[in-house]
């Protein structure tokens, strides 16, 4: 009987223990941090920097590429919408320069922001997702205003959209 007790009383703390040292493990958010001195202060969420504000002296891949396709955003629509397998043997994973004028500038569920150029069709347009270091030259378009931007062609989506990646805009 005693020691039926203290096996039990063994096995209550072991659990115990076992609990709080779960409970202490648990990941919580975490927060950024600043050293100063030898303390450490929370920064403030108000000074996090937004994708949007970064702005990178790397060159991307876009800028340097010398030998894109000149072609305008009616045009590569219409190549896609009218025959896409055609159309991404011809454009698909090279670099394009689009010209056009400007539909809208959104965010897609992922938070990346898309430059829409228009298309000459209601039923879709051109999507350039934006290199980070042009979001704000971005911004500063208005629709119908005309633009040309050079990005990698990613196809057809929805046939609705064609998508160009690592997009920059051109003077």
């Amino acid at each position: 009987m005693k020691r039926n007790f203290w096996m039990v009383l063994v096995t209550v703390v072991c659990l115990a223990l076992f609990a709080l040292f779960a409970i202490g493990s648990m990941d919580e958010p975490k927060q950024k941090t600043e050293k100063s001195g030898a303390a450490e202060e929370l920064v403030p969420e108000e000074e996090v920097i937004e994708e949007e504000d970064y702005v990178s002296n790397e060159p991307v891949a876009a800028e340097s590429v010398t030998d894109a396709i000149k072609i305008t955003g009616n045009a590569l629509f219409s190549a896609y919408a009218t025959d896409a397998v055609a159309a991404d043997k011809k454009y698909y994973g090279k670099y394009l320069d689009v010209e056009g004028t400007v539909k809208g500038l959104t965010k897609d569920v992922f938070e990346k922001y898309v430059l829409e150029i228009n298309s000459g069709s209601e039923a879709g347009c051109v999507q350039c997702y934006l290199e980070p270091k042009y979001i704000k030259q971005a911004k500063t378009l208005k629709a119908g205003q005309a633009v040309r931007v050079r990005g990698q062609c990613d196809g057809f989506a929805n046939s609705k959209y064609v998508m160009l990646k690592g997009s920059i805009i051109l003077p």
